[in-house]
Formats: structure tokens, C-alpha cells, sequence
């Protein structure tokens, strides 16, 4: 006789999901788990009340192993032949960009869901090579690359370096801990309302002040863009979860109750249904960061439910 196994819980109680970066770092983590193989039938849901992420399922993981876990796979994901590896920037001109989709897909076919194959599956998050920007004549990025060059901020090679230097210690703190920002001149991806740092609110020029960031949430958010793919469009590239017009852009994200396999938390983030019926998936609030220039820097602004 077969029994069925036995499932566990686990908080992660250290990501908040009304904040953009939190969350983003909390589909990483499932991201990253399954990268790793290991997701094992693994559920993600979040604490009403609270917002706190859960992870659920029949798993071995915990406090302790997860955190090592998550940097093995980051490492290797940190390659120059894998995810961040086609540019510094996601706009690179249009066949270069077809090569790194056509490189994803060939690895995807022999090895689903493992670090070497993970190109197909992000490509289909950065960019589309249709779509390409007509003065640079390069593909047009994501709506939620914030760092595409601007300031010497660059996306993929910020979280190369990340991926490459983050540790499991800073991984558990971003996980498990009150967030303290105890990481100094380290990349990020501007995805945390913490980093608008605007002159009105500080005593010094931002630019000539040291930034403190949380080293572990950054690399695990840049994972989640992967819920995130984008879309052509007569207008332009439309990118999942991003509304708005240019100059008034937000990102929106549910969070929801009922414990969901990957799948099934692409499909609440893709889903357009009224608010009742998503509130049968358990979706219990929505969020929205506006999306805003700041200096010629773009970051988000702090959320608020709607």
C-alpha cells in the first residue's frame, strides 16, 4: 500500500508580496527550484493578512538547504553560455538575439527545464526578435528592464556578477529575515521602491552616495522575470502584467491564497477575468507599482493595492 507524501510548508518570511522586488524574488525562488529539478510537485501560495510568501509540497527543503540550493543554480545560470550570456544589455541587434532564442530552443529539446536549457524559455521574457527599435535597430526590451545601459546600469551583466558572487548566507537573509540592506555597492535591478532614492529626501546627491541593496532578493527576482513573457503587438512589445500608457506605465500582480504549481501561477498572471471569478483561484488582492523616470533612471514607486 502506497501512501501519499507527506506535504510540508515553508515561509519564506523575508518576501513581502505587495512590494514589486519581493515578489519577483519569490517566483525566482519557484524558478529556481525547478531549474534545479527539484521542485518535486512544489506549490506556491501567500499568507492572508500578511502577504508572506509559503512554499508547499513534498519536499526536503528547508531553512538550511534551500539557500544552497538556489546559489547552485544561480552559478550556473551565471555562465556565459546560459541565460545572461547573448549582451550586457537584452537590445542587441535582431540576429544575435535570433541566435540566443535559436541556441535556447536546441537545448530545450534535449534537456527541459535544466540551467543549459533556460534560454528559451527567458528569451520568451526579454524581447522578440520581431520587434526591434527602429533608430538603434536593436530588439525592443521588456517593460521591466530598468537598466538598459542608462547610468552604466546593465541588466544582464549586473545579474551575471550577482549570480556569479551571491551566496547561500545572503540568499537565507533575503528569504528568512527582516530585509536590512546590509549589501553596499552591489548591482540592482531597480525592481525595489528603496532604490528611488531622490534628491528632496536625502542629504547628499544620490549619485555620490554608496547603494545598499539585498544582494540575495535581486538575483532570485531576475528569475522571476521568466512569469513575465512579452508579446507583439500592433503598438509595439506588450509585456505580461504592464499597463498603462508610456508615460503612466504600472505593474500589477495578484496574490493568492490556494496553493499553485508553476503552471498554474503562469496562468493567474496571465489571466484578464473579473475580479470574482479570480477570486475562485483565491486571489485575495492586486497590487500596482507605477513605473517611473526619475533623472533618466526608471524604478518602480511603492505599490498599493487596488
Amino acid at each position: 500500500m502506497t501512501h501519499p507524501p507527506t506535504c510540508h510548508e515553508l515561509a519564506l518570511v523575508g518576501l513581502d508580496g505587495s512590494n514589486p522586488l519581493a515578489f519577483l524574488a519569490t517566483l525566482g525562488v519557484l524558478r529556481g527550484l525547478i531549474l534545479g529539478q527539484r521542485d518535486d510537485g512544489l506549490q506556491l501560495h501567500f499568507a492572508p493578512g500578511t502577504g508572506t510568501a509559503v512554499l508547499r509540497g513534498p519536499l526536503s527543503l528547508d531553512r538550511t538547504t534551500l539557500p544552497g540550493l538556489l546559489a547552485g543554480v544561480l552559478r550556473d545560470l551565471a555562465k556565459p553560455d546560459s541565460i545572461a550570456g547573448f549582451g550586457d544589455v537584452i537590445g542587441v541587434p535582431q540576429a544575435v538575439y535570433a541566435a540566443f532564442v535559436t541556441a535556447g530552443l536546441t537545448h530545450a529539446a534535449v534537456s527541459p527545464n535544466t540551467p543549459e536549457s533556460a534560454g528559451a524559455l527567458f528569451a520568451a521574457s526579454y524581447a522578440c526578435s520581431v520587434v526591434v527599435d527602429s533608430k538603434k535597430l536593436v530588439v525592443t526590451p521588456t517593460r521591466l528592464s530598468f537598466t538598459n545601459g542608462q547610468g552604466g546600469k546593465n541588466l544582464l551583466k549586473d545579474f551575471r556578477t550577482l549570480a556569479a558572487c551571491v551566496t547561500a548566507d545572503q540568499i537565507a537573509t533575503s528569504l528568512f529575515d527582516p530585509w536590512s540592506y546590509s549589501d553596499e555597492d552591489q548591482p540592482t535591478f531597480r525592481w525595489d521602491p528603496a532604490d528611488l532614492r531622490p534628491y528632496a529626501h536625502m542629504a547628499t546627491d544620490p549619485g555620490t552616495t554608496s547603494t545598499r541593496s539585498v544582494m540575495g532578493a535581486n538575483a532570485l527576482a531576475f528569475l522571476g522575470l521568466s512569469f513575465f513573457p512579452v508579446v507583439p503587438t500592433s503598438a509595439g512589445l506588450a509585456t505580461t502584467g504592464v499597463t498603462g500608457s508610456r508615460n503612466d506605465e504600472a505593474l500589477t500582480w495578484p496574490l493568492w491564497s490556494h496553493p499553485c504549481t508553476a503552471d498554474l501561477v503562469a496562468s493567474i498572471l496571465h489571466t484578464d477575468l473579473p475580479p470574482a471569478d479570480q477570486a475562485t483561484m483565491g486571489v485575495f488582492v492586486h497590487y500596482r507599482a507605477r513605473r517611473m523616470v526619475v533623472n533618466k533612471g526608471v524604478y518602480f514607486a511603492p505599490s498599493t493595492a487596488v
